[in-house]
């Protein structure tokens, strides 16, 4: 089995998270430069992997520009900035693990499809809260047949943002309900 070279953009948690699983199977994975602008970070990476200084940047631009050097990129930036790293490694011909969300606008999410749909990639999207507590109840709540009307506002919180997920009801046995996603 070829082993599959990996470039991550985005040393943070999941990023970091990522790499230490494929760590983990050294026959499989092989993660050949970072681009981290948080030094600690980029040299936790570059350490664990043993990966050249030539290969550890501070933005995914230069990485970039060598060209295609691996199979796959994973893009574990920011969220609001997930999606010029995303095209440019499309535009290379990388296959892309994407942290959620994939793009901060639909239009954004619409274009980065179309492209990787053009040039052949695949993209997987990681979605880690769907099998949370609170996502699996409203995908049950889907499922059973039932409106959301019983659905007034649910808050989660994590750290110092919330997702805030609110329903706008204006009569209680009402089918269909506007829903508005907002971080904040």
């Amino acid at each position: 089995m070829k082993k599959i070279k990996v470039v991550l953009i985005g040393a943070g948690g999941r990023g970091t998270t990522y790499t230490n699983i494929m760590e983990k199977m050294p026959e499989k994975y092989e993660v050949v430069a970072v681009a981290e602008p948080i030094e600690s970070r980029r040299n936790n990476i570059k350490k664990r992997h043993n990966i050249p200084d030539e290969r550890c940047f501070t933005d995914w631009h230069p990485l970039f520009e060598l060209g295609k050097i691996a199979d796959m990129a994973i893009i574990a930036t920011q969220d609001r900035d997930h999606f010029d790293p995303a095209m440019a490694a499309i535009g290379l011909g990388y296959h892309l693990l994407l942290e959620k969300p994939i793009a901060p606008t639909a239009e954004e999410c619409n274009t980065l499809t179309a492209y990787a749909i053009e040039k052949g990639v695949k993209v997987v999207v990681c979605t880690v809260l769907r099998y949370t507590p609170v996502f699996m109840t409203l995908k049950d709540i889907i499922d059973s047949g039932n409106t959301l009307s019983y659905l007034k506002r649910l808050l989660l919180s994590r750290g110092p943002k919330s997702l805030k997920i609110c329903t706008l009801l204006d009569k209680p046995d009402r089918r269909t309900a506007d829903i508005s996603v907002d971080y904040c």
